[in-house]
């Protein structure tokens, strides 16, 4: 046992960590995961920066008041932002839902995981 003597006589001290890596460490996730993480962070701030450069293109804001073809373009940039986002967020959830179905349909998968795979499906799509 391990002694420490800033601790009391009934304490023991706690052995040291074994050194798993969390499944949550951005190292240990497959690169699909990790791809798909990514373009969802970046559509939702290509979402926020798009609502932010629409705003300022809106024709009842005061900004860029003197020139409205300069406003007008403005707003197709936030609309375009919006798009790119919107492509992001699709191709996200679509190499995601692939890689899903690859795992199911996969021979080598255990029948345990199908199981688990074909409930999660199922729970997710409302009738």
């Amino acid at each position: 046992m391990l002694t420490n003597p800033a601790l009391s006589s009934g304490e023991r001290e706690q052995p040291p960590a074994t050194g798993h890596p969390s499944p949550l460490h951005p190292g240990t996730l497959r690169v699909h995961l990790q791809t798909s993480r990514a373009l969802m962070v970046v559509s939702i701030l290509m979402g926020f920066v798009g609502v932010i450069v629409s705003v300022v293109g809106m024709k009842c804001t005061k900004v860029g008041d003197e020139n409205p073809v300069i406003k007008s373009r403005i707003a197709v940039a936030g609309g375009i932002l919006f798009l790119i986002a919107g492509l992001c967020t699709l191709t996200a959830v679509s190499w995601y839902a692939t890689q899903v179905t690859y795992e199911f349909f996969n021979p080598n998968t255990p029948v345990n995981a199908r199981v688990s795979l074909f409930v999660l499906t199922g729970v997710r799509i409302p009738p």
